[in-house]
């Protein structure tokens, strides 16, 4: 369980720093999406919210008890599941 928190910490970190310093460029790079002045601190905020998913991986990779594994990985599947449902919507309305 610790190498699955460990890989989905290394392609995490990486998205969620650059929605943070410059949030226009990486989504323009990964979706090809261009975001106007408004959007910028909304995909800011939404960074640190990812930041925060970060953090929970970190923690729970480093930590010997086992519940909180479960429920990081818990968390993870939540958020990939929902990113999936959503991003699938976002194609398929075009």
């Amino acid at each position: 369980m610790k190498k699955l928190l460990t890989v989905a910490l290394v392609f995490e970190v990486p998205p969620a720093i650059g929605f943070l310093l410059f949030p226009a460029a990486t989504l323009l790079t990964m979706a090809g999406v261009t975001l106007d002045a408004r959007a910028v601190p909304v995909a800011r905020v939404l960074s640190a919210a990812l930041l925060a998913f970060c953090v929970l991986l970190f923690f729970a990779r480093k930590s010997d008890r086992s519940e909180l594994a479960r429920d990081a990985v818990a968390c993870m599947f939540f958020y990939y599941a929902v990113s999936a449902v959503t991003l699938l919507l976002a194609q398929l309305s075009g």
